[in-house]
């Protein structure tokens, strides 16, 4: 419709639409309230009829999103084993490839809340000479706070000296030195929704693959959403995000009360904001951006990374997971060398492991 400029038909259909809309009423009518009016947004920018205060609104950005997560984001993500299944076979992917390892470092960019580290401390043997975690956030007290409550449980449960260091910085400007790396360590760099936050700033991006592949890791675990919002032909970004987004408020509607503040404040500023950047903006402003797997492994393949197959075990483990969540909506297929996370068959999330092959 917008390539033709059928405006007055279009808002039209969204008046409709909005007959049926409720940011408190089921899945689809929760999904149907952010897209109609992230579209009635757009289609006001294209007729020159956008409220002068709505144009003045901060830009969405995404990179601080991640790197200074919220409360309401945690209790959302831990409200469901779904969100756990890729979790469990990174780690896995990581223990795989430090078996032989005494001293080990573990670089995590971007932590939201270092939950998923106790898993991997509890597989770790007693006989570790030292594990060290280095988390990258851009709230110095946040990631602290985690770096008090990891250091706390392994007191209490392991016998193998602990470090953490929190790097507080903007991804663009990390350097190698932050990290302080030993070459008598084994390191793996641990990626959850980071890099994909990424993409609206390629420079940035390929400056932080760049950085990795220095530290030379033993292995690279990205987890990250598995679909294709990054393209400039409107109607397919528009698709991708509404096949998503009407999965993930599914996932939550199946997990979590209707009228749960933090699924309410989840939905109502996150989400919505994460809509309404996709569909309204263009160029620079479209913060928010995905891409599948496949492209991960032709940007990566520029840089000397190779996808390594997940073993058996991290499959069994996601299996594991997946049997948990709710009435078995939770689907795994392998796409090459790495995992695909499904809600009701749509695709949300994948999982990869990767080795550097450094000169």
């Amino acid at each position: 419709m917008f390539s033709k400029r059928h405006y007055e038909r279009a808002t039209e259909l969204l008046r409709l639409c909005n007959l049926s809309a409720s940011p408190t009423g089921n899945p689809v009518q929760r999904v149907v309230y952010c897209f109609s009016e992230a579209l009635r947004e757009r289609i006001d920018k294209e007729m020159g009829t956008l409220p002068p205060k709505a144009g003045e609104e901060k830009p969405f950005d995404m990179e601080e999103v991640l790197l200074t997560p919220k409360p309401f984001i945690f209790v959302c993500s831990q409200s469901s084993s779904f969100f756990h299944v890729p979790q469990f076979a990174g780690i896995q992917a990581i223990l795989d490839n430090l078996k032989s390892a005494t001293r080990v470092h573990l670089i995590d960019i971007g932590i939201k809340s270092g939950s998923h580290w106790p898993i991997l401390m509890q597989a770790l043997p007693n006989q570790l000479e030292i594990l060290k975690i280095t988390a990258v956030g851009t709230s110095k007290e946040m990631v602290e706070e985690i770096g008090r409550r990891l250091s706390s449980f392994v007191a209490e449960n392991m016998k193998f000296p602990f470090s953490f260091k929190a790097v507080v910085s903007e991804m663009k400007d990390l350097s190698n030195d932050l990290f302080e790396l030993d070459a008598s360590e084994a390191a793996a760099v641990y990626s959850e929704y980071r890099l994909g936050g990424m993409l609206a700033s390629p420079n940035h991006l390929e400056a932080v693959l760049t950085l990795i592949k220095s530290i030379n890791p033993c292995v690279m675990v990205v987890i990250d959403t598995e679909a294709n919002t990054n393209t400039p032909i409107f109607v397919d970004c528009f698709n991708e995000a509404l096949y998503l987004y009407a999965a993930l408020f599914d996932v939550l509607e199946v997990c979590m009360r209707r009228d749960n503040q933090y699924r309410m404040t989840f939905e109502g500023l996150f989400i919505r904001k994460i809509i309404r950047n996709m569909i309204t903006c263009e160029g620079e402003d479209r913060t928010c951006r995905n891409v599948r797997l496949q492209v991960w492994r032709d940007l990566f393949e520029k840089f000397g990374i190779k996808e390594t197959k997940l073993s058996e075990s991290s499959l069994y483990h996601a299996n594991l997971m997946a049997d948990k969540s709710a009435h078995g909506f939770c689907t795994l297929d392998m796409d090459g060398k790495g995992l695909i996370v499904k809600w009701k068959e749509t695709p949300i999330i994948f999982a990869s492991a990767w080795k550097f092959h450094n000169n």
